[in-house]
C-alpha cells in the first residue's frame, strides 16, 4: 500500500534527516527509502521521504523553492550557527523595533551572495564539511549565489527575533541569520528553524513522525502518502496507451511521432489509468528521439495485466 510514493513528515527536533529515513525503513518494511533535501537536527518540519522506486525521482524535488520560520538569538555566536555549537562571540545586544528590522531585511532580499557554514552537508572531495570541521580541519567554501524571495519580521522580543523568509533551494537559514544579526551591529545564532513548504508540498500535508510511524506498522490509509504522478503534477504530461508502456518497461527508444510533446524535458508519463509510467527528456545527441530520466512502473502485459 504504502510502496512507491512520497510520504512528507512533520520532522520533530533532536533527529537527523537520515535517522527519520531508517525509522521509516524499519516500520514499513520498504528497503529503498530516502529524503530529498536535508533537514538540521535541530530544525522540524517538513521532510519530503520518498519510499521504493520514488527514490528514482527524488532529485526533482531538490531544487525548487523553500519557505522557513526561523528565531534568530542576538548577541550569541555559535561555531555551528545553531544551538548545537559551542559559543565562539559574545557582543552587546542592539535596541531593534520592526522599521530598523525591515530596513536590514531589504538588504538580504533578491539575490545575494552567501558563504555556505563549515558544519554543513556540502562535501570536500567527497567528504562531508561538518565531518571535517569536527576533525579541525574546517574548509569554507566560495560564495554562491541565492535568491531570497522574501525575508518578513514575525516578533520581536530581545533577544530573540522570529522571522520567515522564502527562498530558492541551497539557502542556509542559519548563515542567513548570521549576516542579519550583524548587519544589526551584534552577532547571533538560530535557535529554533522549522521548514514550511518545499518543493510544491507544505507542512500542513505532513504528519508527525509518530503518527507516520504507527500507520507505516499498521499499513493504515495515510493523507501524508502522495502518489508519483501527483508529486510531480509540477512537469508537463502526456498519456500513453498500454503498447508504449509496454516499450518504456523495456526501455525501447521513444520517437517524436510517438510522444507528441513540444516541451523538451522532464516530461511526465502516465499510464491510460494516471499511472506514473517514467519520466523523459528530449535525447540532445540523437534528433527526434528520447531518453529515460527513470522508469517506474512494472511490465504492463499485453493483456493488461499489471
Amino acid at each position: 500500500m504504502h510502496k512507491d510514493s512520497i510520504l512528507l513528515i512533520d520532522k520533530p527536533p533532536g533527529l537527523s534527516s537520515a535517522a527519520v529515513v531508517a525509522r521509516v525503513k524499519k516500520y514499513s518494511g520498504i528497503k529503498k527509502v530516502g529524503h530529498a533535501g536535508t533537514l538540521d537536527p535541530f530544525a522540524t518540519g517538513l521532510l519530503v521521504v520518498c519510499l521504493g522506486k520514488a527514490t528514482r525521482i527524488s532529485r526533482y524535488f531538490l531544487g525548487g523553492d523553500k519557505s522557513y520560520e526561523a528565531t534568530l538569538r542576538l548577541g550569541t555566536a555559535t561555531e555551528t550557527q545553531d544551538p548545537e555549537g559551542r559559543v565562539t562571540a559574545t557582543l552587546p545586544i542592539p535596541d531593534v523595533d520592526e522599521k530598523k528590522l525591515l530596513k536590514v531585511f531589504e538588504k538580504f532580499t533578491g539575490p545575494i551572495q552567501q558563504s555556505p557554514p563549515i558544519y554543513s552537508a556540502l562535501k570536500h572531495n567527497g567528504v562531508p564539511l561538518y565531518r571535517l570541521a569536527r576533525q579541525g580541519k574546517a574548509v569554507q567554501k566560495p560564495p554562491r549565489q541565492v535568491v531570497i524571495h522574501s525575508i518578513q519580521p514575525e516578533s520581536i522580543q530581545l533577544p530573540d527575533i522570529r522571522f520567515s523568509v522564502h527562498c530558492s533551494s541551497g539557502t542556509y537559514i542559519r548563515t542567513l541569520a548570521l549576516d542579519v544579526a550583524e548587519a544589526l551591529g551584534s552577532t547571533g545564532h538560530l535557535v529554533s528553524l522549522k521548514r514550511t513548504e518545499t518543493c510544491g508540498f507544505n507542512l500542513r500535508q505532513a504528519a508527525s513522525l509518530d503518527d507516520t510511524l504507527n500507520s507505516l506498522q499498521a499499513s493504515q490509509p495515510m493523507s501524508s502518502l502522495i502518489p508519483m504522478a501527483q508529486a510531480l503534477g509540477f512537469l508537463p504530461e502526456i498519456r500513453v496507451n498500454n503498447t508504449l508502456t509496454e516499450k518504456i518497461f523495456h526501455g525501447k527508444v521513444l520517437d517524436t511521432e510517438e510522444i507528441n510533446s513540444p516541451v523538451p524535458g522532464p516530461i511526465r508519463v502516465l499510464t491510460e489509468d494516471g499511472r506514473l509510467a517514467a519520466v523523459i527528456r528530449r535525447d540532445e545527441n540523437r534528433q527526434g528521439l528520447f531518453s529515460y530520466d527513470a522508469v517506474l512502473l512494472p511490465r504492463i502485459a499485453a493483456e493488461g495485466q499489471t
